[in-house]
């Protein structure tokens, strides 16, 4: 008895597919062939791809742990843990989170990196214990949620806004953005980009790849892991990772592209403007806030910014300012007060250093203490502002 005649039945199913397949891919090439797919009517639905404007969160209910680079500990500014986690909420924001079911008044941060704070212990993180030290401060009941995402710039945090922030009611939306938005609009010219993380409009992903990857994680999300963590471990024994190299962050000056800070300012202050006049709309109060940088000169970040002799001509101006990043918080600065919005002017606080930025950016958890407590204070005073007017507008 041969082969076929053990597994007949096998070998006739294993030719029945074989045929069933080819017959479906010849079948398909004839009707590409002649029929445009792209046009469409009532009942079919559209067979082209869609696009989307990009939401980039952290998924609800996730949670992330991350060891810290070396040159986080290298800077410490307090205890370092072993692995930070990100635990997230049921709607995107980042944990400890909704304290109170009825709070007095709730505040959101949004921003990239530098808001999301991933290498600073959970209860240390800005966004959370400036909710703290307020309800100190005030007596009332305060949630402050922390919607940062690293890598979100401040067009691409309109899209957060408009999705999940809206929808609390919050009382304030403070903004911090400037480095990611310097990085993008540096390298790309524009914040619409074709980029894999920095685009704002994505085609939606289809073939079969995308197919093949939505059928193993509804099947088998468990072996996919358990394969990727092996395949982690063996990339890991192979070839160690290297000690971080202390980086230039900001990026590297870009003196030599100064005659386009101009138009990336106008696009970078058009960006907070969209994020300041949508939260009008929903009579929600916003504070922009300034970027902190390591500098080499201590006492910079001090005194006035908004000097006359860097208004040009009714726009502001890049003159007189030392670096991009310091030109994108002047611009800040001039937008929160031209639209009446509030700030928090943490650069001009002065004295940043690597005891506080690990990196010469991002906070440490001492870094994020000292920026919390000014926040806090910022706030306690447009806070009692704000309810002083409420109350003589109603009587």
């Amino acid at each position: 008895m041969n082969r076929f005649e053990r597994h007949r039945g096998r070998t006739i199913a294993v030719l029945w597919i074989a045929i069933l397949g080819v017959a479906l891919v010849a079948t398909e090439a004839v009707l590409r062939s002649i029929e445009d797919l792209a046009v469409s009517q009532p009942g079919l639905g559209s067979l082209t791809p869609q696009r989307y404007v990009e939401f980039r969160e952290w998924q609800p209910g996730m949670k992330f742990r991350a060891a810290p680079p070396q040159i986080r500990r290298d800077n410490p500014g307090g205890p370092v843990l072993d692995v930070y986690p990100m635990d997230i909420d049921g709607d995107g924001f980042i944990m400890p989170s909704r304290v109170y079911t009825k709070p007095d008044l709730t505040i959101v941060f949004l921003g990239g990196s530098t808001t999301e704070t991933m290498y600073v212990a959970p209860e240390t993180r800005f966004p959370y214990l400036v909710g703290r030290l307020l309800e100190q401060r005030t007596g009332l009941k305060i949630n402050s949620f922390n919607a940062g995402r690293s890598g979100n710039n401040a067009m691409l945090s309109s899209a957060v806004m408009l999705g999940k922030l809206l929808p609390l009611h919050p009382d304030y939306i403070v903004i911090m953005s400037n480095g990611t938005d310097l990085g993008v609009l540096s390298r790309f010219g524009t914040y619409w980009n074709d980029s894999s993380d920095f685009a704002v409009v994505r085609p939606e992903r289809r073939g079969v790849e995308r197919g093949g990857s939505l059928v193993r994680d509804a099947l088998i999300p468990g072996i996919y892991r358990a394969y990727r963590q092996a395949a982690l471990r063996v990339r890991t024994w192979r070839k160690p990772t290297p000690p971080s190299p202390l980086p230039a962050v900001p990026p590297a000056s870009l003196e030599t592209q100064r005659e386009e800070w101009p138009e990336w300012g106008r696009d970078y202050g058009s960006a907070l403007q969209q994020l300041i006049e949508t939260a009008r709309a929903w009579r929600v109060r916003s504070v922009i806030m300034t970027e902190p940088v390591e500098v080499s000169d201590p006492t910079a970040g001090q005194g006035e910014y908004r000097a006359a002799s860097r208004l040009d001509g009714g726009e502001f101006s890049a003159a007189g300012f030392a670096d991009a990043h310091e030109y994108f918080n002047g611009i800040a600065r001039e937008v929160a007060a031209e639209s009446k919005a509030g700030l928090v002017d943490l650069m001009a606080l002065g004295g940043w250093s690597r005891r506080e930025l690990y990196d010469g950016m991002h906070f440490n958890d001492a870094g994020s203490q000292r920026a919390a407590a000014a926040i806090a204070e910022a706030l306690e005073a447009m806070i009692k502002a704000d309810r002083l007017a409420q109350r003589a507008a109603t009587n």
